[in-house]
């Protein structure tokens, strides 16, 4: 969903596809409240060549709301992520590194080893937040 540029129009074609009583989960890649000020985050969509349309979680609650969603709940997946992709990215350096690199060459491996530090890094600091959305129609 971070793909997405008009999230309001996502959620309502949901609502409207959607049978009455019927639930809408996903997750999502949001922002932190200091994620426009984050050199971490700049970094990973710099170095990922990525243009993602963030919300925060109130931002994404606001518009599941307003398209008709009852009942929201967002889920902040940060910390549970933040470990994982630390423990990844020791991977990735460590015991991993030798099996990666007889699949591709070193400078493959270097480039994804720093995007995967960059996401660690967004993630860490608070700027990237992986959120569960729930919502349900009426």
């Amino acid at each position: 969903m971070v793909h997405i540029r008009d999230k309001p129009g996502l959620f309502r074609e949901v609502l409207r596809v959607l049978r009455p009583g019927g639930t809408f989960v996903a997750s999502d890649w949001l922002k932190g409240e200091n994620a426009d000020r984050s050199p971490e985050l700049a970094s990973f969509q710099k170095l990922a060549h990525l243009s993602f349309r963030f919300a925060t979680a109130a931002e994404s609650a606001a518009a599941m709301r307003a398209a008709g969603f009852r009942h929201v709940v967002t889920r902040d997946r940060n910390r549970w992520y933040a470990d994982l992709s630390r423990y990844e990215v020791e991977k990735i350096e460590g015991p991993l590194k030798a099996r990666i690199l007889e699949v591709v060459d070193q400078e493959v491996y270097s480039q994804w080893l720093e995007i995967r530090r960059a996401l660690a890094d967004s993630v860490a600091v608070g700027a990237l937040r992986p959120t569960h959305l729930r919502g349900f129609k009426p």
